[in-house]
């Protein structure tokens, strides 16, 4: 699955450097590339998404069993890849106005309390939740 998504990304005359660099190389040298793909866009962008969407992939064939072709994943790719660049050029991640807002946590009134959790969901109407961690005791006047 995932050679024949890069064999649909990779220009040719990259492939035998890009299939025989040791992990630590390969995403070094994939993720701090400067070069541009003839479609415009960055080959790092594009190669942080196909590493994101190939994982997203093999898990949906190993839990679900569905498989998705590599012309499919690849104009998956590219799809987000765009969505990503064009994000970055639209001055979102500009300068933004910075407000300062002061918060603070205040006890309920009495006789209510509050009890945090590390994380809690809710599934088919019931409620699940999460261990409870750093328990401590809130002195109520």
């Amino acid at each position: 699955m995932a050679r024949r998504l890069w064999n649909q990304l990779l220009p040719s005359e990259w492939r035998q450097a890009f299939f025989s660099s040791n992990l630590i190389d390969w995403l070094t040298l994939n993720l701090r590339s400067n070069q541009c793909m003839e479609n415009g866009l960055e080959w790092s962008c594009m190669f942080g998404v196909a590493i994101w969407r190939l994982w997203f992939w093999r898990n949906q064939y190993q839990f679900n069993k569905v498989s998705t072709d590599s012309l499919r994943m690849a104009q998956d790719v590219l799809i987000c890849a765009e969505e990503i660049t064009s994000s970055n050029k639209s001055g979102l991640n500009g300068p933004t106005r910075k407000v300062e807002k002061w918060i603070g946590w205040q006890p309920p009134v009495w006789p209510w309390c509050k009890l945090n959790s590390d994380g809690a969901c809710k599934r088919n109407g019931e409620e699940f939740f999460g261990t409870l961690t750093g328990i401590g005791l809130v002195a109520l006047q």
